[in-house]
């Protein structure tokens, strides 16, 4: 027995409550790992641009750097505080580009073997190891964990960028903020998403049962089922758009296209194209049916949103 499996059942006994302890387990093992990666990339890169800092010294227009003073004595120093800070974030782009270490990537990949192995349990299949699609998938799996962490950084990237056009657009407005010493705005949301922990579980939910989705799918497809269909729990936490969902039957074909989608998008090396094919779209109360109807034809595979706990499944759910 592999490490992974050691502690992928030693978890799945503590977390038999959860939605999927398959799954749920799988995430526990992998997030720290992950999480360990975003980790390096930021303090290397914060290290980095500190040093060219240091070096660009004589050329700043204060003779003290020092990352306080800079947000926080002259609000003239804005167009410089955006450089910055867009400069650190191509840094961090770049660093986590660098893939896991050996033996990290070797664990990561077992559990992503382990999540499609375990998504064709689910349905009573076993999964293609030798299929075209078998063989591709769990290498597209491991470039989507790499897109995901990417994905999740250019979309903090756009927030710290709207938040750098105001702080220079409304500067009277923000000096007067600074004079009535209110936390920075810039300050606060850098921490946050340096910090990381406030999203890497709910990518790292996404990501899982993606995982677990293509590994049933794929199985029961390979296996000459001929229908799939959508099931959800239905309890308090299912979401408008996953109860329209339950028992919505999911064609063959339609589900090997998306299969295929995913695949070429995953090993594109563009977060931006996996999130065009696999968009998570959580939609408000009162949203109407046909914008439901258009995200399900997009999407087709679960999961649909954050925190979907929608799954394939062969047989048609209770309605």
């Amino acid at each position: 027995m592999t490490l992974y499996r050691a502690a992928h059942a030693a978890l799945k006994l503590l977390l038999w409550k959860e939605d999927v302890p398959d799954v749920e387990a799988a995430k526990r093992i992998v997030e720290p790992l992950v999480r360990r990666h975003w980790d390096l990339a930021v303090k290397t890169a914060v290290l980095e641009v500190l040093g060219r800092l240091e070096r660009m010294e004589d050329r700043l227009p204060t003779n003290e750097v020092d990352a306080v003073a800079l947000q926080r004595s002259d609000p003239d120093r804005d167009d410089l505080i955006a450089a910055l800070v867009l400069s650190l974030f191509l840094v961090i782009e770049r660093n986590l580009k660098v893939p896991i270490p050996f033996r990290k990537a070797a664990l990561v990949r077992d559990a992503i073997n382990g999540l499609l192995l375990d998504g064709g349990k689910s349905v009573g299949s076993i999964f293609p190891l030798s299929s075209t699609r078998g063989v591709q998938l769990p290498g597209a799996v491991e470039d989507d964990l790499h897109l995901m962490l990417h994905g999740r950084l250019i979309t903090r990237r756009r927030e710290i960028e709207n938040i750098l056009r105001r702080m220079i657009t409304e500067k009277p407005q923000r000096r007067a903020a600074l004079k009535s010493g209110e936390p920075d705005e810039l300050t606060t949301k850098l921490t946050e998403i340096l910090d990381g922990r406030k999203w890497q579980s709910a990518a790292m939910d996404q990501w899982a049962y993606r995982a677990f989705a293509l590994g049933a799918a794929l199985s029961a497809i390979e296996a000459g089922a001929g229908t799939l269909y959508v099931w959800n729990p239905r309890d308090d936490r299912t979401t408008p758009f996953c109860r329209w969902v339950h028992g919505r039957v999911i064609a063959v074909g339609d589900a090997k296209r998306q299969i295929d989608r995913y695949l070429v998008a995953a090993s594109s090396g563009s977060a931006q194209t996996l999130m065009d094919v696999w968009p998570l779209v959580s939609f408000p109360n009162g949203t109407p049916e046909a914008k439901f109807g258009t995200h399900f034809r997009i999407t087709v595979l679960p999961p649909y949103h954050n925190g979907c706990r929608s799954l394939v499944k062969t047989t048609p759910p209770v309605l």
